[in-house]
């Protein structure tokens, strides 16, 4: 998928007069329904709510230049052992978020398979899973 109007906006901010900003860490979300490359709408998982959730922050391996790709080089790993969930959640999509709470969305991807998340589910993304990918077409 690709990058959101906000993280276009920033690089085109940056060639123009270099007053662009980039997020030092972008943090996983979980999203049941995509947000628009605007970032509205769309539902992350709520703390509120489920209380083991936070956004986890991502490490990068060096990008791919003959892939167009760079992947994550640590696993991401939500947990929902610490606390019972009300009802399971089907995630569909990541968000790479500009902050681990509120923040930007720059990226969304979405998951080739759906998970569904319940009381004592372990999420893991593991080394290489989340992947970034500039394609050359379309």
């Amino acid at each position: 998928m690709p990058h959101s109007n906000y993280a276009v906006n920033q690089i085109y901010l940056e060639i123009k007069d270099g007053s662009g900003t980039f997020p030092g860490t972008l943090y996983a979300a979980l999203f049941t329904t995509a947000p628009g490359l605007d970032g509205a709408g769309g539902t992350e998982l709520n703390s509120l709510v489920e209380t083991w959730y936070a956004r986890q922050a991502v490490t990068w391996a060096s990008p791919s230049l003959a892939g167009r790709t760079i992947a994550n080089s640590a696993e991401v790993s939500f947990t929902t052992d610490a606390d019972p969930m009300p009802s399971p959640k089907t995630v569909t999509y990541m968000g790479l978020m500009t902050a681990v709470t509120s923040g930007s969305l720059w990226r969304l991807l979405q998951l080739t398979t759906p998970i569904v998340v319940g009381l004592h589910s372990v999420v893991k993304f593991p080394i290489g899973q989340i992947v970034m990918e500039q394609k050359t077409t379309g």
